[in-house]
């Protein structure tokens, strides 16, 4: 799905803000799914012929937001060398967690 270019504004006062920032956890270990996913991070889960995490960045472009922060830990090389720093005309910034807590 290609985004859809969109120029919603939020007014703060008499100034406009045309800036929308989203952060996504996707650094969990995915136990539950582990059996059915080798070697993939639960977000990176495929839906049809696509990733979860893509699907849900393409949301997230169409709803106004031009920068993003994964918070990424197990897998997270899948990740980050799929989307790296920019998907489409989004910033992205990989928050790396060494290891998860429990």
């Amino acid at each position: 799905m290609e985004a859809i270019e969109n120029e919603r504004r939020l007014k703060v006062g008499d100034e406009m803000n045309e800036s929308m920032e989203a952060i996504i956890l996707a650094g969990g270990l995915g136990t539950r799914l582990a059996s059915r996913l080798d070697q993939v991070p639960k977000s990176m889960a495929p839906i049809g012929p696509r990733p979860f995490l893509e699907i849900f960045l393409d949301q997230l472009i169409v709803a106004g937001c031009d920068r993003v922060i994964l918070s990424v830990g197990h897998l997270r090389d899948v990740i980050v060398q799929r989307f790296g720093s920019r998907y489409q005309d989004v910033d992205i910034d990989n928050a790396m967690e060494e290891s998860p807590r429990r």
